[in-house]
């Protein structure tokens, strides 16, 4: 005679006011941390420090470098906190300069020289491959929490690495900011545009890029912020902004030798722009086309940027010496400012 089986449990029981069974032999902690509400968890992590994007932060704050390793760690403490914590440690792909890994600290450059750059560039790219290949292969449900790309890749295969990257970076519906810092050599330029033009992203919204990734701007049709990285003086990267007139902000982007009245007529929508002592020296009156701008309601005199000058593809860059503003040379451009904003449209 068969035994008549007994009724399988269900993954959660209650068993009592302080515990619940899971499966059949393990208690889930209901207690502490691991028994908040997940809208708890989430505002916790919300305090945790986040590296700036989109901004003239050169080196990112020391107590934004151990975020994600934080997020790691507590995501492996148990279930309830891997379920809460999971969606949020992915929403940002990033690999910078400084940036603390369990297998230790990426660095671009060493004074000591213990570690040679090629090594120090396989890690850089190691890490934008394993992070990528994490939300795309391993767990593709990850995908659709990315909302953030801010990554740095280094001079070490670049041709796997950037194929990498631009189909990935397809397969994230909700990607809204990407910052993108590609330190690879001219030799790699006809396939980095081979590969830009294969790919569009209408979900992203905010870009910052690095020189001689300016046509990556046409793989964004739906782009309302920019930011050049560093501030490079270059010319044509204002150029190809201009071609986009949906932009609206435009933040630590230098109008050297290009005329102000070409920028107002070509971006109509801008509403905030961010100008830097370097321009505001050469005169205020060349600048008075922006009261042109109808949209305009926001403009940000930054006095910390240091702008880089590109010397062709010799390799000679150096950042510009400029001495720091005054407080009455502050004070004539806040009041020029407000005339501007006043005189709009």
């Amino acid at each position: 005679m068969e035994h008549e089986k007994e009724p399988q449990q269900s993954a959660f029981t209650y068993t009592s006011s302080n515990s619940y069974r899971v499966g059949l032999n393990a208690i889930a902690n209901a207690h502490g941390l691991c028994a908040l509400p997940d809208e708890l968890y989430s505002e916790i992590v919300a305090h945790l420090p986040s590296v700036p994007i989109l901004c003239n932060l050169r080196d990112p704050v020391q107590e934004c470098l151990y975020t994600r390793l934080t997020l790691s760690a507590l995501s492996r403490t148990c279930r309830v906190l891997r379920r809460a914590i999971v969606p949020h440690l992915w929403q940002r792909i990033e690999v910078y300069d400084g940036m603390m890994t369990a297998s230790g600290t990426l660095r671009v450059a060493s004074f000591r020289q213990n570690t040679p750059e090629n090594q120090r560039n396989q890690r850089f790219n190691g890490e934008v491959f394993r992070q990528l290949e994490v939300v795309t292969v391993v767990d593709p449900s990850l995908a659709a929490h990315v909302r953030i790309l801010n990554i740095r890749v280094q001079n070490y295969d670049v041709d796997s690495i950037l194929r990498k990257l631009m189909s990935s970076m397809a397969l994230f519906p909700n990607l809204h900011t990407v910052q993108l810092d590609l330190h690879t050599p001219f030799e790699y330029s006809a396939l980095k545009n081979s590969l830009f033009a294969q790919y569009v992203y209408p979900q992203i919204r905010n870009l910052a890029i690095s020189r001689g990734s300016e046509n990556f701007i046409a793989c964004c049709p739906g782009l309302k912020r920019f930011q050049a990285i560093r501030q490079c003086a270059w010319q044509a990267l204002l150029k190809t902004v201009c071609r986009y007139p949906q932009i609206e902000v435009i933040g630590g982007l230098l109008f050297v030798d290009y005329p102000v009245a070409d920028v107002v007529k070509h971006l109509p929508n801008l509403r905030d722009i961010t100008l830097d002592r370097f321009i505001l020296r050469k005169g205020l009156d060349p600048l008075m086309p922006f009261s042109e701008l109808p949209k305009l309601q926001t403009i940000r005199l930054d006095m910390t940027i240091h702008p880089w000058k590109m010397g062709g593809y010799s390799g000679n860059n150096y950042v510009m010496s400029l001495p720091l503003a005054t407080e009455a040379e502050i004070a004539q451009w806040v009041q020029w400012a407000k005339l501007i904003l006043t005189n709009v449209g």
